[in-house]
């Protein structure tokens, strides 16, 4: 039963790799010590709760499900889009979840394109599908948020994987995204001075604006710049077309740009 627990909880949490873009090769993956936990979780709810043994022995309730082998759950992963190799990653755990446990109808469904009320709908269809609970990869910090209260109002349970809303949810999982981007902005920099430059252009690109987790990565790459000779250009936006990012780094070759900070979707 503790094993079935177990992978109940990861199936309601996700558990996420680095930044939200598939990729051919493995990334270094940077995790927080603890999942995010809102406060919603310091709730008690009836068949959700468990303790929870944290470093020095104290110990901490938690919401961690309670499943019985009569208990019976919709669960939904909705994410930014579904063509995204990172995103089958994750529906490929679920799965492995699902297989394990049993009794659960698992649904993988997001939008065709990076759009907050395309995602809305497909939260909104999922409730009415009556989903016990929706992994949510956010689109955006508040674009679905009304959604998003509407699910929590027929008493569906919330988790944000790899990128969050500013709605409140029982517990998210993801990178830490600030610490990746100045993990990959400490690299460029070790692996540019190593060919003898210390100073120069450095593009940005990103997927969008709005998307919590890319916007997080961004600071965290900015922030490994401070202090050096190099100068970091605004960021250009992905915003589902490859093209743009093509033309930027096109662009930036001609004027001799030193690196490139480029999304792996732009990539695929």
């Amino acid at each position: 039963m503790r094993a079935k627990k177990k992978l109940l909880m990861c199936m309601l949490t996700c558990i996420v790799l680095l930044a939200g873009c598939g990729a051919n090769t493995t990334p270094e993956i940077i995790m927080p010590e603890q999942p995010m936990v809102s406060a919603v979780a310091d709730q008690p709810s009836a068949g959700f709760q468990s303790q929870e043994t944290l470093p020095g022995g104290s110990a901490e309730q938690s919401t961690v499900p309670t499943a019985t082998p009569t208990d019976k759950y919709t669960v939904y992963l909705i994410t930014m889009d579904l063509t995204d190799s990172y995103w089958k990653s994750i529906d490929d755990g679920c799965l492995n979840a699902v297989n394990e446990i049993g009794n659960i109808t698992y649904k993988w469904t997001g939008p065709d394109a990076h759009d907050d009320a395309l995602q809305s709908a497909c939260i909104d269809a999922a409730v009415a599908d009556g989903a016990d609970a929706i992994l949510l990869a956010a689109n955006s910090k508040d674009g679905v948020n009304a959604s998003l209260q509407k699910a929590a109002d027929a008493g569906c349970k919330i988790v944000y994987v790899d990128s969050s809303a500013s709605y409140d949810c029982v517990t998210a999982l993801s990178t830490d995204n600030t610490i990746a981007g100045k993990t990959a902005g400490e690299t460029m920099i070790s692996a540019l001075q190593a060919k003898g430059i210390t100073s120069g252009m450095i593009g940005i690109m990103g997927v969008t604006a709005d998307t919590a987790s890319c916007v997080a990565r961004e600071n965290g790459f900015r922030q490994a710049f401070e202090g050096t000779d190099f100068t970091l250009a605004d960021t250009v936006f992905m915003q589902d077309d490859a093209g743009n990012i093509t033309s930027t780094v096109n662009e930036g070759l001609s004027q001799n740009y030193a690196g490139f900070l480029v999304p792996m979707k732009a990539l695929l």
